[in-house]
């Protein structure tokens, strides 16, 4: 759920409304912000709570072992084929959360969003959706007793997940994840869960 975002296509198109009504000197205010405002940054914090429920008879961890990025994930075609571009756009992080024994709780997601102004309002306006995807390296454990003596399993693995949002409006589509990007199916945006692609 991102906050603070900060919908800059409309602060523009009401300065350009201004100038129309104002002259000259609503004209000279808005060169003077339109580069600073093209020159700073979009950001925007986000969080996604899944609760999970752990039905094995040993307790379950899992967290991030190190941040994963996020990139704005477009498709383009040059004249002869499509080429996919990932841009840098913020960085993922799943603190540890512990499943008791035959029981349940939750994994907390945190992401920050940082594009360029240009880019966003790139994006702002567009009919089709901006699909989004985030490269996670995950370090996953189990806690069980054997023979009397506890035993402790670590693995870790790397996946991606993508979700498809329109940044104009802050609607975001259901999210899914693969074991690498080329198996991604990226949700629609209308679908109900990430299975209903």
């Amino acid at each position: 759920a991102p906050k603070n975002v900060p919908n800059a296509a409309a602060q523009i198109y009401a300065a350009l409304a201004a100038i129309q009504k104002g002259g000259n000197g609503s004209f000279d205010l808005f060169t003077k912000a339109l580069p600073i405002v093209l020159a700073s940054n979009f950001t925007a914090d986000g969080w996604i709570a899944k609760k999970c429920k752990n039905q094995n008879q040993m307790s379950f961890s899992t967290s991030t072992h190190k941040v994963g990025t996020i990139y704005l994930y477009e498709i383009k075609d040059n004249g002869t084929h499509n080429v996919t571009t990932l841009t840098p756009a913020g960085e993922s992080s799943v603190p540890l959360a512990i499943l008791p024994t035959d029981g349940s709780g939750e994994i907390n997601s945190s992401s920050i969003f940082r594009l360029d102004m240009l880019t966003v309002l790139g994006l702002q306006g567009k009919k089709e959706p901006s699909m989004f995807v985030t490269n996670a390296f995950w370090r996953s454990g189990m806690n069980f007793t054997m023979l009397r003596q506890q035993v402790e399993t670590l693995s870790d693995s790397e996946n991606w997940c993508g979700f498809r949002a329109f940044v104009e409006n802050s609607t975001l589509g259901p999210a899914a994840c693969a074991d690498n990007l080329k198996d991604l199916i990226i949700p629609s945006i209308w679908a109900k869960s990430g299975i209903d692609v």
